[in-house]
């Protein structure tokens, strides 16, 4: 069965990485019941956790390591379960990036590491491009981006 997958977007070489198992460890060593086996120093003998809830629902843990886990960016706190969103970027320490994925979304590794943004494209319902132009909502009146006047000190948003 598969619950997920992490794409390699940075510190390891291009892979696809398939979650198979629940409650799915990564770290330095194997003998420590990691399932995927990254063999770097500054990795922990169990780093992180990704536990699958369905399949489209993760959180991740940090077994309580020296160098972080991180989610889009951000620092999570150690031994506490932190939900991330499909798409999520999950770091191993800062040096190695990872996209998580859920089973049926397809990714095309190479335009991912190139660092593209429209990489997936999935089985469910397809987006238009219209779907992603900004819609103005009724009532509130926009400024111009070529508008190059300053705002003035008498300036209320309301």
């Amino acid at each position: 069965t598969i619950y997920g997958r992490l794409i390699v977007i940075e510190g390891l070489e291009a892979a696809e990485i398939v979650i198979n198992e629940e409650e799915f460890i990564i770290g330095r060593r194997a003998e420590s019941g990691c399932h995927y086996v990254i063999g770097e120093p500054f990795i922990s003998p169990r780093h992180c956790m990704i536990t699958t809830h369905d399949e489209a629902s993760y959180t991740i843990r940090d077994l309580n390591t020296k160098n972080g886990t991180f989610v889009n960016g951000e620092r999570i706190p150690r031994d506490r379960d932190i939900v991330v969103p499909i798409g999520s970027e999950v770091s191993i320490t800062e040096r190695i990036k990872l996209e998580l994925w859920d089973p049926h979304t397809v990714v095309n590794l190479e335009t991912r590491r190139a660092g593209q943004t429209d990489v997936r494209t999935t089985t469910r319902a397809a987006t238009t491009a219209s779907d992603e132009l900004f819609k103005p909502l009724p009532g509130i009146r926009y400024a111009s981006d070529d508008d190059d006047s300053e705002i003035e000190e008498d300036y209320t948003p309301v």
